[in-house]
């Protein structure tokens, strides 16, 4: 007699866990789809991404150069990394009137970036991306290209509010450029 609720509870038991088997399968089952068709808010088709050891940049910019003369290249960009991989550079701003500073991740881009990736501005321009002189020589603005957290974190809500701000970071000051 016991033995058979013994039965009854390993056979319920088992059912019970292939339910749940089947319950989590499903779920990454639909994970795998969403972050597959998940739109990026950049074009990842026909991409080819070339990554050039750290401190190798003349490499890079000569490879660039001679890949972008290519007629059956479109566009060629240089970055520290590929959009949506996670920053593993730092950058430490200070808003004007701000104690408190805020830590943003970045990526080194240029000036092609953005249209090589079909990246559109919300606001502001993502072309002007050299450095220009503020004041004396020693003192250059770094133009910067944010996204929507950046703009979060920096306390705006609209992209056009942020543009032609200019924030400390250390020593240097930092000009938003635009926002994607």
């Amino acid at each position: 007699r016991s033995g058979g609720s013994v039965h009854a509870a390993l056979v319920v038991l088992q059912f019970a866990f292939s339910i749940g088997l089947i319950a989590a399968t499903l779920v990454m089952l639909m994970q795998t789809r969403f972050a597959r068709e998940v739109e990026l808010g950049f074009d990842k088709e026909n991409m080819l991404v070339l990554r050039v050891p750290e401190g190798r940049a003349a490499i890079a910019r000569s490879l660039a150069d001679a890949l972008a003369r290519h007629p059956d290249v479109a566009d060629v960009a240089l970055s520290s990394a590929v959009p949506s991989e996670l920053s593993a550079d730092n950058i430490s701003v200070r808003l004007p009137n701000e104690v408190k500073p805020v830590l943003l991740g970045y990526h080194k881009v240029n000036s092609d970036f953005f249209r090589a990736y079909g990246v559109e501005a919300l606001a502001g321009s993502t072309a002007t991306m050299r450095r220009a002189s503020v004041g004396s020589e020693a003192e250059r603005t770094t133009p910067v290209v944010i996204n929507r957290r950046a703009l979060e974190r920096l306390g705006d809500q609209q992209p056009a509010g942020a543009v032609g701000t200019a924030v400390r970071s250390r020593a240097n000051l930092v000009s938003i450029v635009g926002a994607v």
